[in-house]
């Protein structure tokens, strides 16, 4: 359908024509019905064959108006009451803003002297709108009335500002305009501030960014609620809805009207897809819908991206522009309505002045003139921190003036060395680099970064576009350089004080995921972008290797830590290779922080925040003894005894401390630190013989986590009956270890999340003992995990099970490493598997990326030695990938 009329809707001499010949209610609803249901099919088949969602707005709002007028004029026959009110449309519908799910904002309005005469008639309007399966909202009042909520509520003020007439009493609807339009019934200066503040709160509740997952094309930042302030303003100040006014008053030009109706037109397309997927008012783009939307509207897949990610980039892209649009019009506003005196200027340089709170150019044409003075908008920015932004009038210059950033520019020796100053500068460097992508300004000076703005990962680890994320990476470095944070993470905010050239740093956290989206390894291609960029910016050879370097790694300090087994004391030494020296392992260290902190509010924990440490000391202490200089393991083990010999001393003898010694292996020592194993010390020398098995937890408040020990005398089903153990109680495993002793006991050892946040409750601690004592006892010989239903959003995504085999030289143990989607009782279904492959497992590292679990678990053959034999591994590989395939969750 390549047009849209109003008789494709509705033929209205048609429907009086029928509707004179009905008298009951039932057959009024029935043809109305019938109407309403034509008229929803046609609106979505000119949706689904890709017409314009103006068209499809303006001919669904008149639909209902004309349903309107025949509701109400049913109801006034049926009583004859309705004769002094007048029906309005307020809010959206109001506006003629209607989507194809769209609530119906109405309201009766009664004459000051009404009496209960229309209620009836009231009553069989609303219920007949309800019976038609209109979702209407409404109120029935005085004109009096409406006007003393008005005068307290400017919600309501704000709704009532947008009423339009429909039908009834004319001369009602003209008075309650006027009374309602009187200066002293919220002024415009108190109005805006209400409405900035009211704004402001809402863009804070979804996270001051309009770059999450799952936005709502509503209310997020740059959605429709910010184009609703712009009008609401409007309306308050110019008495006017239309927002092609103001390129009339001044305040608009052509060009940036015809961006907000561009950007207000996909918004609502995308919206109205919505409520077509929803069947229903549906404003969030959840994952629910994202796939099939994307498809909807005509999206397809390319050769490095999906057709979702494609759709997404360009809803970013959009709600972007209109955020610095909204930011231009109502600073706009606030000078024109708030600012009673002319504010105070102060000369800058001869290219800027503050004119109160604000840069502003001393020139209009002072980026033509000097088109250095783009660059410099910024720093002037990071040197004057008082200073809340740019001025309305100056930041439309250079919106006018972006043409002027080409390869001329950017190849300019005077802005490329301005560009690095703001990086060495620091100060102030997040809010500046923010600033520079909203204007547009970062995309075109450095294009690599103009590719990601907007490019979304259809994940939920990463719930930040590309170019979001990255600037949360620069926040959270820049962060740890602010006094009032710096008892955050002491020993971070010690080691980027003692950076010399910190903008090394800074670079790397821009540049570390700008090979997104290429269809390669992205830090492989990052790494030469960002050798490139700093190659342009003029920085040494070994600064621009370093910055390069720490792209390149940018993934292996948080894979070596939460992936592999660091307390191998050759782990540690291959990592330390890597780094090569100090400054390396530290830059790292940093960025790698960064990068897990700017990822999602969620992904940082204590427990990852802890192996990063230990990683990170682990590594310093081999460096500085020298990467040739080879610590012995015995050497090692003697060092950590001692350790745990000052820890328990008073509370354990030598006797019983050597008799525990006498029957644990090296690999104890190696893999357990000195704390932990003077924990479990105390407990087994305390402990009777009746009571094994013997389970022990303790709170780990410095990783907000529970750690269980587990001791037994040693079975094949041992290891099953734990884990069952741990998923009957619902306890998320983050790490297990195992040690069998030479006494005929097998020791387990778990870190578990503190989900319930009550684990330093000794009542708490004291029944999840005995819980799981008494369930390890009952032999649990044929337990199933219970069916959960799995999280809304989780259950959106595919991930392919991924089983591979690592066997590295010079380790006794094999490396089983599985990628599936995370779900309730994974462990135990691993260790099923393993039990009845009859292998061992030493240990596990448990992580899960969003809806993906990355665990590790490190096994050997039944006599302690690694896997070599292919047959072996390949069929424990379909049976693993098999017993993982099973149903998991309750549809």
């Amino acid at each position: 359908m390549s047009r849209l009329l109003h008789d494709d809707l509705l033929k209205t001499r048609e429907l009086d024509e029928r509707l004179a010949t009905h008298s009951s209610e039932a057959d009024f609803r029935d043809t109305m019905r019938d109407a309403l249901e034509n008229a929803r099919i046609r609106l979505w088949e000119f949706h689904l064959e890709g017409g314009s969602s103006a068209t499809s707005v303006r001919h669904y709002t008149w639909f209902i108006d004309q349903l309107m007028l025949r509701v109400w004029r049913f109801s006034d026959m049926q009583h004859s009451t309705l004769g002094s009110a007048c029906l309005l449309a307020v809010g959206g519908y109001g506006r003629k803003e209607l989507n194809l799910g769209s609530d119906i904002d109405l309201l009766i309005l009664l004459p000051d002297n009404a009496s209960k005469e229309p209620a009836p008639a009231v009553e069989l309007f609303v219920r007949l709108c309800w019976d038609l399966g209109l979702k209407i909202g409404h109120g029935a009042r005085t004109c009096k009335a409406c006007l003393s909520l008005a005068k307290t509520d400017i919600t309501v003020m704000t709704t009532m500002m947008e009423s339009r007439y429909l039908t009834g009493s004319h001369a009602l609807s003209e008075e309650f305009d006027s009374r309602l339009r009187q200066g002293n019934l919220w002024p415009a200066g108190k109005y805006f501030k209400h409405k900035l503040a009211e704004q402001e709160s809402r863009h804070l509740q979804y996270g001051d960014t309009a770059y999450n997952l799952e936005p709502n094309i509503k209310e997020s930042p740059g959605g429709l609620r910010d184009l609703h302030m712009i009008g609401w303003v409007a309306n308050r100040y110019f008495n006017t809805s239309d927002l092609g006014e103001l390129v009339e008053h001044g305040f608009l030009t052509q060009q940036e009207y015809n961006t907000l109706i561009k950007g207000r037109n996909f918004l609502w397309r995308l919206r109205n897809g919505l409520h077509i997927l929803a069947k229903r008012a549906e404003d969030r783009l959840l994952f629910d819908y994202q796939n099939d939307l994307a498809v909807q509207l005509g999206y397809r897949q390319g050769e490095n991206h999906l057709a979702v990610e494609s759709m997404m980039k360009k809803y970013y892209r959009t709600v972007k522009e209109l955020q610095v649009l909204n930011e231009l019009l109502l600073q706009h506003f606030q000078e024109a309505i708030l600012v009673r005196r002319k504010p105070r200027i102060k000369n800058i340089n001869r290219r800027f002045q503050s004119v109160g709170e604000f840069v502003e150019t001393t020139a209009e044409n002072t980026f033509e003139r000097s088109p250095l003075a783009i660059m410099e908008l910024f720093y002037v920015l990071q040197l004057n921190p008082k200073l809340k932004g740019v001025r309305a009038s100056t930041l439309r210059q250079l919106r006018q003036n972006l043409q002027l950033i080409d390869d001329k520019y950017r190849k300019d020796l005077a802005h490329r060395m301005l560009f690095l100053e703001m990086f060495k500068h620091q100060e102030g460097l997040t809010h500046s680099l923010r600033r520079m992508n909203a204007y547009g300004v970062l995309g075109r000076f450095f294009p690599e970064f103009g590719k990601i703005v907007g490019q979304m990962q259809h994940d939920l680890f990463h719930v930040y576009t590309v170019d979001a994320h990255s600037l949360f990476v620069v926040r959270n470095l820049r962060r740890l350089m602010v006094a009032q944070h710096r008892n955050e993470f002491p020993l971070l905010t010690e080691l980027i004080s003692k950076q010399n050239k910190r903008e090394r740093l800074f670079l790397a956290a821009l540049c570390h995921d700008i090979g997104k989206g290429s269809g390669r390894d992205h830090s492989e291609v990052g790494e030469e972008i960002a050798l490139k960029l700093c190659h342009s910016l003029e920085l040494s050879e070994y600064d621009s290797r370093f910055v390069s370097w720490l792209v390149r790694h940018h993934l292996v300090m948080s894979s070596t830590a939460q992936r592999e087994d660091i307390s191998d004391p050759r782990v540690i030494d291959r990592f330390a290779e890597l780094m090569g020296d100090q400054e390396h392992l530290d830059n790292l260290y940093l960025l790698t922080f960064a990068d897990i902190r700017g990822t999602s509010p969620k992904v940082w924990t204590e427990w990852k925040g802890r192996l990063l440490a230990n990683l990170y000391s682990a590594t310093s202490r081999r460096i500085r003894s020298g990467l040739n200089n080879t610590v012995g393991i015995q050497e090692r083990i003697d060092a950590r005894k001692q350790e745990i010999r000052t820890l328990v001393k008073g509370e354990v003898s030598d006797k019983a401390l050597n008799q525990l010694w006498s029957v644990l292996n090296e690999e104890y020592f190696i893999r357990n630190g000195p704390e932990t194993s003077a924990w479990h010390a105390r407990v087994i020398s305390q402990a009777k013989m009746l009571e094994v098995p013997l389970v022990a937890v303790r709170h780990r408040p410095e990783i907000q986590a529970q750690q269980i020990l587990v001791m037994a005398p040693e079975n094949e089903n041992l290891l099953l009956y734990v884990t069952a153990a741990m998923d009957k109680h619902e306890v998320n495993v983050m790490d297990a270890r195992i040690h069998q002793t030479r006494s005929g006991m097998t020791l387990l050892i778990f870190i578990v999340a503190d989900t319930n946040q009550q684990g330093s409750s000794s009542k708490w601690l004291q029944e999840h003992t005995l819980n799981l004592r008494q369930f390890i006892l009952s032999n649990p010989q044929d337990y199933r995990p219970a069916q959960r239903i799995l999280p809304r959003a989780v259950k959106q995504f595919e991930v392919p099970i991924e089983v591979n085999f690592i066997n590295s030289q010079n380790v006794s143990y094999t490396t089983m490493e599985i990628v599936c989607k995370d779900r309730p009782g994974l462990l135990y279904q691993v260790a099923r598997t393993l039990k009845d492959s009859k292998i061992r497992l030493l240990s596990a590292k448990v992580s899960t990326v969003g809806e993906k679990a990355e665990d590790t678990f490190f096994i050997t053959d039944r006599d302690g030695v690694a896997i070599s034999d292919e047959k072996t591994l390949l069929q424990l590989q379909e049976r693993m990938r098999k017993n993982l395939d099973s149903p998991y969750s309750k549809p």
